[in-house]
């Protein structure tokens, strides 16, 4: 369906003139004074934070938009727009960026990482050989989604059966490591991991296009290559939430606190944005409700919290591997295990509770509204 890469595309272009028009406020009332101020903290947490927040929820109401990957486009703004403001607030600003308003606007606006000449202060330039090596990545992706989705689909993204339904949190220690439960976790896993992938890759050659900057790739293979959980998180699942995050959160916290104090602290500023995304994911619009009960009955109405409890989960496990990674043991098998068992032991660390993450995804339609887009192939009964 073209008409479902058309309206994501202009989705995805809007938010790129408003948060361009954000950095101007940002730049001109936080970064370019280089003090900071009441009156920035006025702009930042009384203005900016408020209204990039509020927009998604402005455009999911008045375009009624029901799709939920068009309605995920959205969080783009208001992600990279809260934690660009944050870590101008706190004085951490890459140097480039903060070199000029036309840099900021560059990087405030381009909804990705941006690469940057650091000794001339300038955006890279998009090059043959970076452009067409996200090309041939981001139609790999896209062949690799194209079979998952053709294979999942007609078992509702789910194979195995299992007794407790993904998205909720009724499950009992032995099912949580049932073979069943960890073969749909990590199934679930990888078509997010690639879903990703590909989306970031396409908007960077987007941006690419648009503006002609390399920006960071934000997806490396972390369910095939990952060597620790910090390996994992700090390197390849999504590095425009790591490096938002890191100059947003952790380096402010960082700077009065221990390392472990601020770790954790991402981990949780992570589930909490989390459950943001998710009022976007699954945001109901009131004329599909009951004028009596204010119900949609054919709706999916996730369980809040979960993104927190995971993420909360995941920064413990970075904290410990901060204290005992060090140990000759972890070493050891560090060097001596082959990459796929390193992999597959980092993974199961999370992958028993990986449906509090990707559970409501399945149950509420995410997979499904995607599958749209794709060329399916589908077996046809006789």
């Amino acid at each position: 369906n073209h008409w479902f890469w058309v309206q994501l595309i202009v989705l995805l272009i809007i938010p790129l003139a408003l948060s361009t028009a954000t950095s101007i406020i940002v730049y001109k009332f936080i970064v370019e004074p280089h003090k900071r101020s009441a009156s920035s903290f006025l702009v930042g947490f009384g203005v900016v934070i408020p209204i990039v927040s509020s927009v998604p929820f402005y455009c999911l109401h008045f375009l009624d938009i029901r799709n939920k990957v068009i309605a995920l486009s959205l969080i783009f703004l208001p992600i990279v727009g809260t934690f660009r403001c944050l870590e101008a607030l706190f004085g951490y600003t890459p140097e480039p960026a903060a070199a000029s308003l036309s840099n900021y606007c560059i990087y405030y606006g381009s909804m990705l990482e941006i690469q940057w000449d650091t000794d001339k202060k300038v955006p890279i330039r998009i090059t043959g050989k970076y452009f067409w090596t996200a090309v041939k990545d981001y139609f790999v992706n896209f062949a690799v989604l194209n079979v998952m989705f053709s294979l999942l689909r007609p078992v509702a993204f789910a194979p195995f059966n299992t007794r407790s339904d993904a998205h909720s949190l009724d499950h009992t220690l032995w099912e949580l490591v049932e073979p069943g439960h960890l073969i749909n976790n990590y199934l679930a896993a990888l078509m997010t991991s690639v879903t990703l992938a590909f989306s970031t890759i396409g908007t960077g050659l987007l941006v690419g296009l648009l503006g002609g900057f390399q920006s960071l790739r934000v997806v490396d293979r972390p369910m095939l290559q990952s060597t620790s959980p910090s390996n994992f998180w700090g390197r390849r699942w999504n590095q425009l939430v790591h490096v938002v995050l890191k100059r947003g959160v952790y380096k402010p916290i960082q700077k009065s606190f221990p390392k472990y104090i601020a770790t954790m602290m991402v981990f949780l500023a992570s589930g909490l944005m989390h459950e943001y995304v998710w009022a976007i994911l699954f945001y109901v619009h009131p004329n599909r409700t009951h004028p009596e009960t204010g119900v949609c009955a054919d709706c999916f109405y996730p369980i809040y919290g979960k993104s927190m409890l995971f993420f909360g989960w995941n920064g413990v496990v970075i904290v410990i591997e901060y204290f005992i990674s060090h140990f000759w043991v972890f070493q050891w098998t560090k060097h001596v295990l082959p990459g796929p068992i390193l992999t597959i032991l980092v993974i199961m660390v999370s992958l028993p509770i990986g449906h509090w993450f990707t559970g409501d995804w399945i149950a509420g339609g995410f997979f499904h509204h995607i599958c749209i887009g794709f060329p399916l192939i589908v077996l046809i009964n006789e």
